[in-house]
């Protein structure tokens, strides 16, 4: 019985593999992942632009703060530089609050105001305390060097969160 078996078994032909799965077309589940990745990526991409145009206010005041900080070396006039910062300084505050909480702001209650916004120490007692009456003195004390690092430091970190309200 064994030896009838034997030729049967020789006219088999060899076994084949199937042919490799292909990867094209994939799964319904790799489209929806990759539908899912590509809305991500479109969600990132206009929450940054959005970041971008938003804070477009900021870079713009940063070179102007640097034009005028490389203008007071050149000249050395600390004045002038005390004004035109200041000035910077109002148009930004213009642009990140409401108009009516901050266009009457001056003195005091203005350097109130920029250290409410930030929470920078500069403001209440430091380089930002000529702010308040500098700007309206012929002859002000002005530490410049400090003054433009805090008023660099205030247009990246205001916020509009202060208690007296305003837009973020």
């Amino acid at each position: 019985m064994v030896s009838s078996a034997a030729p049967s078994l020789a006219q088999l032909r060899p076994l084949q593999a199937p042919p490799p799965v292909s990867w094209w077309p994939p799964a319904p589940g790799w489209w929806l992942l990759g539908l899912m990745i590509l809305a991500l990526v479109a969600y990132g991409l206009w929450r940054f632009r959005q970041h971008r145009r938003r804070n477009r206010y900021r870079r713009r005041a940063l070179v102007e703060l640097s034009a005028i900080y490389r203008q007071y070396q050149a000249g050395g006039d600390a004045v002038q530089y005390l004004h035109q910062a200041s000035n910077v300084i109002r148009r930004v505050a213009l642009s990140a609050f409401p108009a009516e909480q901050v266009a009457g702001l001056q003195g005091q209650a203005w350097v109130d105001f920029l250290h409410r916004s930030s929470g920078l120490e500069g403001f209440a007692e430091g380089a930002g305390v000529c702010l308040a009456a500098g700007p309206y003195q012929p002859a002000p004390r002005v530490e410049v060097e400090p003054l433009d690092a805090l008023l660099r430091a205030w247009v990246v970190r205001h916020r509009g969160d202060w208690p007296g309200g305003g837009r973020p």
